[in-house]
């Protein structure tokens, strides 16, 4: 009759490479986890398929016709969360070069892209924007942010 304490011994190995394999695969995904328009897009061999660009307004307190004032692109480090449909975590998120720009691969489906609150950068508030990623090529999003300015 085997005891415990073989039955465990016995066990490490099968143990070990299970958590080996789950670091590695846990890394893989990290690594991805936040894309933004200057860093990777996921994995060196995905490009990216959901570009866009935050752009962040009203700027100036008075807008007339001689003074539009238009909405300008968002600072570099604003993050966008990208949240499956349905779903309340979010799947990935990018983040904004200093053009404003983004850039990410995300599978084929359904999100709720939405720029995150950030003072620091101007982003007072953002509405979510509903995006279909197709099976092939690109969507392009120009995503809004409220500056709070009145």
């Amino acid at each position: 009759m085997r005891t415990v304490r073989t039955l465990v011994r016995g066990a490490w190995p099968g143990v070990a490479a299970a958590a080996l394999v789950l670091l590695v695969a846990g890394c893989g995904a990290a690594s991805g986890a936040a894309d933004g328009a200057g860093g990777s897009a996921g994995s060196a061999s995905a490009s990216p398929n959901v570009t866009g660009v935050v752009l962040v307004g009203p700027r100036c307190p008075v807008q007339t016709v001689e003074n539009p004032c238009p909405d300008t692109p968002a600072a570099a480090g604003v993050v966008v969360r990208f949240v499956g449909d349905g779903a309340g975590a979010p799947v990935r998120t990018a983040t904004t070069g200093a053009d404003g720009r983004f850039a990410l691969s995300l599978a084929p489906g359904g999100y709720v892209a939405q720029p995150v609150a950030d003072p620091g950068r101007g982003v007072m508030s953002a509405p979510p924007q509903d995006v279909m990623v197709p099976g092939t090529g690109t969507v392009d999003l120009e995503l809004r942010a409220d500056t709070g300015i009145r």
